[in-house]
């Protein structure tokens, strides 16, 4: 704010939420009104109290700015000015976005968000296998009660498979866990134990998709309420809130909008990490030994009303599904078989917290087909999440670990080589002590992986075995579509990926025995310095010894 002027925030409430409003509206083919609902427009009027004091400290830092008083004087003039703006801001957001706040996320009437699972997988390489095989022995999930399961039929099983050279469609039921006091139901093999807050079942399972990689998935299945916890917190009003954003110094005012694309960017995060914790406290893989909190995971939500990934935006009765990412079709890909699921990739909570999202509408997923119901024959949610789980998520879910598992290792590799070059210089103890830990840890297992991945993508139809079909359409200028395939998608980026990180860790060991020889050529010209002055210094001194027993021998020489 320079010289006393104030200027509003940026932004009325459609700005504050990032939408475009339009001109043109839609218009009622019955009623010929427009379908667009108008934002109320709130009283402009933010005079008064809220920039008086303002004012008064902009005066008061022009008059200290005249009297050439050092910067460091006049700081807590800013912080508290900065201090009055963050409040007024948030009380100006509560007076422009308060009545709003219905049209932003306003749903059709009996549309309800369930959030009823997520898979997350977890992978392991030659060097942490060890880690995942006594991991399963000591929480009991290689033989649990009433299973007629060996206790070594787990550690057969891998190692037969690490055998075998056309691995990729090898799948192990692991274990069903379920709390200490839930009820076991049909699950009577299921493993009691402890689980995350809100979550009613785990279910996990062994994938083996090359003889270098082992994956291992887990279905957290979230209770009734738990469900439903997205839907609660996007029909709640939200109030505006001054927030500091990790990592940052100064605070900010978030508005509606932003505090509750925050609110659902922490509930589903914690989520997540907090289930990435509960397996890595068993079975600690690679996603958590090199970058903890960034899980591989999948999302399952379904609508009652809306039908997710229709066209680009639709303005705000279309809004409440865009913050959660499933809105627009942009980044998204169309199930062709079973119908009615799409998958999501980036947009809204996505942006947030990375991971994928697989959404429908509650009457389209599963609908085409003789769906034998569970139970009482009912349709029901968890229906629809026993199914997913046990016989179309598998797939997927690999494939799209594996790409994450990609980019995690070309991220950790470039980490690798910054190190590799840092040995030498200030720090040279610290970086070699973490350089050793990760060439002693992920890089070994580079070249098998990289290998393996070789050979599993040359092979399509072993790639896309047991794996969902998914579309993504696109229209060009012309009006031609283009029709894009996701597993050719993934296999085509997982070989071009698999093959740089082979060539960046050949070029890390090129880095490595560069380092080394540069560092025993430097050993060895300081040795032969020393070697040089070391004999120098003993002729001297012999010289020395001579002339002296010579004095000594010879008494003319006294004084």
């Amino acid at each position: 704010m320079d010289d006393g002027d104030e200027e509003a925030p940026n932004g009325s409430a459609s700005n504050a939420a990032g939408v475009n409003q339009s001109d043109e509206s839609c218009p009622d083919p019955e009623t010929g009104s427009s379908l667009t609902p108008e934002i109320p427009k709130p009283s402009d009027d933010v005079s008064g109290w809220y920039t008086a004091p303002e004012n008064f400290l902009n005066r008061i830092d022009r008059l200290a700015l005249k009297a050439k008083i050092p910067r460091l004087l006049r700081r807590p003039i800013w912080a508290a000015r900065h201090e009055l703006t963050l409040y007024w801001l948030r009380d100006r957001y509560r007076a422009r976005l308060d009545e709003s706040h219905e049209q932003y996320y306003s749903m059709p009437s009996g549309e309800t968000i369930h959030w009823p699972i997520f898979w997350l997988t977890e992978a392991f390489t030659p060097s942490t296998l060890d880690a995942l095989l006594d991991g399963i022995d000591k929480a009991g999930w290689s033989a649990p009660r009433s299973s007629i399961r060996r206790s070594d039929e787990v550690r057969e099983w891998i190692a037969q498979m690490r055998r075998r050279g056309d691995t990729g469609m090898a799948w192990m039921n692991l274990v069903t866990i379920i709390p200490k006091d839930g009820p076991v139901g049909l699950m009577s093999g299921a493993v009691r134990s402890s689980l995350p807050e809100g979550i009613k079942r785990v279910v996990i399972r062994l994938h083996q998709p090359t003889s270098a990689l082992t994956l291992l998935r887990a279905g957290f299945v979230l209770d009734e309420s738990e469900s439903l916890i997205l839907d609660r917190t996007l029909k709640e009003k939200t109030e505006p809130r001054v927030s500091r954003e990790p990592g940052m110094r100064r605070r900010n005012t978030l508005d509606t909008v932003f505090a509750k694309r925050g609110d659902l960017k922490n509930i589903v995060t914690s989520h997540h990490v907090e289930a990435q914790k509960w397996i890595a406290r068993r079975v600690p893989g690679i996603f958590w030994n090199v970058q903890p909190g960034r899980p591989s995971v999948i999302d399952l939500m379904l609508t009652e009303v809306s039908e997710p990934a229709q066209g680009p935006r639709r303005g705000f009765d279309r809004f409440y599904l865009e913050e959660l990412g499933i809105g627009t079709a942009y980044d998204s890909w169309i199930c062709t078989d079973p119908k009615g699921l799409y998958l999501h990739a980036g947009g809204g909570l996505r942006e947030l917290a990375p991971g994928y999202t697989l959404s429908g509408r509650y009457a389209d997923v599963f609908a085409d087909d003789a769906f034998q119901y569970m139970g009482d024959g009912k349709r029901s949610v968890d229906n629809i999440v026993w199914r997913l789980d046990m016989s179309y998520i598998d797939g997927i879910a690999s494939r799209l670990a594996i790409t994450d598992l990609l980019r995690l290792l070309e991220h950790d590799q470039a980490a690798t080589r910054d190190l590799a070059k840092r040995i030498h210089g200030r720090g040279a103890v610290r970086s070699s002590l973490r350089l050793r830990e990760r060439v002693f840890g992920v890089s070994l297992d580079i070249v098998e992986i990289a290998r393996g991945l070789e050979q599993l993508t040359a092979d399509r139809r072993r790639y896309a075995y047991d794996v969902l079909e998914f579309e993504q359409r696109e229209r060009d200028k012309t009006g031609l579509v283009h029709v894009t395939n996701l597993v050719n998608a993934l296999r085509k980026e997982q070989r071009e990926a698999s093959r740089r990180l082979a060539e960046q860790d050949r070029q890390l060991r090129e880095v490595l025995h560069t380092g080394a020889s540069l560092s025993a050529a430097a050993a060895d010209i300081r040795l032969q310095r020393w070697t040089v002055v070391i004999a120098m210094l003993s002729i001297l001194i012999a010289v020395g010894a001579v002339v002296v027993s010579v004095i000594i021998a010879d008494p003319s020489w006294w004084p």
